[in-house]
């Protein structure tokens, strides 16, 4: 991916005539989208697969509300930070069809 990220810039830099500083804003740039669109894709499959797609997308729209105002935790790297998410969010969500009506209010 990082090869994949640094071609873009260089167009991008080409294209727009980007400074070297600029440049590299727009690779981490491109990084975080690319991660947030394949950690959502992750968790997306595995829901589906797990039949709890919905409430898969419930927490992880929940959890990033709160990631947003609390910063999140963080792994070494993409791949782990990746495997996570597709673990705990539908995990999360396979809990709560299976035990929340369990749950007194």
């Amino acid at each position: 991916m990082d090869r994949l990220i640094n071609n873009l810039s260089g167009m991008l830099q080409q294209e727009f005539e980007l400074t070297e500083d600029s440049k590299e804003i727009a690779a981490y740039g491109l990084y975080m989208l690319f991660s947030t669109i394949i950690g959502f894709v992750s968790i997306v499959v595995v829901g589906f697969m797990l039949g709890v797609l919905k409430l898969a997308l419930v927490g992880l729209l929940t959890a990033s509300g709160l990631r947003v105002l609390s910063g999140g935790a963080h792994s070494a790297n993409l791949r782990n930070c990746t495997l996570l998410g597709a673990i705990i969010a539908p995990g999360i969500a396979v809990l709560a069809k299976n035990f929340g009506h369990q749950i007194p209010l």
